[in-house]
This record gives C-alpha cells, sequence and structure tokens, in this order.
C-alpha cells in the first residue's frame, strides 16, 4: 500500500469560538492529502483538470478520535483503499504528533 503523508499546520481561521478545528475541515484535509498523494504517485490532478476530467466524490466517511486546535502540526496520510472499474476509495489517517485524532475514507467515480 503506497501512501503519501500531507503535514498541515493548523491556522486561526480553521478554529471555532472554542479554539477547535471546526469539523468542516477535516474533509479539505483529506482532499490536499488526496492531491498530494496524486502528485507523488498517479499524475498530478491539475493534469486531470487540463485534460478536462475530474473525480466526483460519491462518499466521505470521517470518524474523529481527539480534536485538534490553532497551531496543530498535522500529519494527513493517504492511500488507495481499493480501485474499481469506474471508482476508488482513499483511506486517510490524521495525527498530530504520532497520535491519531482522525481517520477515514472518501469513495470516487
Amino acid at each position: 500500500m503506497t501512501r503519501a503523508t500531507f503535514r498541515h499546520r493548523v491556522p486561526f481561521y480553521e478554529t471555532d469560538a472554542m479554539g477547535i478545528v471546526h469539523h468542516s475541515n477535516y474533509v479539505r484535509y483529506l482532499e490536499l492529502a488526496r492531491i498530494a498523494w496524486m502528485d507523488e504517485h498517479d499524475r498530478p490532478y491539475r493534469e486531470y483538470v487540463k485534460d478536462g476530467l475530474h473525480f466526483s466524490t460519491t462518499r466521505v466517511d470521517l470518524r474523529y478520535v481527539r480534536s485538534a486546535g490553532f497551531d496543530d502540526l498535522l500529519d494527513v496520510t493517504t492511500w488507495v483503499e481499493w480501485v474499481g472499474g469506474a471508482s476508488l476509495c482513499m483511506g486517510y489517517e490524521i495525527e498530530r504528533d504520532g497520535t491519531r485524532i482522525a481517520e477515514g475514507i472518501t469513495e470516487h467515480a
């Protein structure tokens, strides 16, 4: 299983009034990691876009384990779970200081 890790430092604007990363940002982190994976292991997504091709997201499943906050350094690791005829599934793990804070999958067609 070929993996790629995207590192992200949480800016203040991604947090809520309690200083915790708003849950909606985690979906963005998955996309950033998926693009990094494609840069390293397939072909850059911008080349697909240039050719008029896109991956539609058909499913997002995310499990939050611990919270993240302002200025945390997150490592978002992704890999291919499975590939079908016209679809694929990517797996993700988000860690802070080596501790898992979230995990999930996205499916694409």
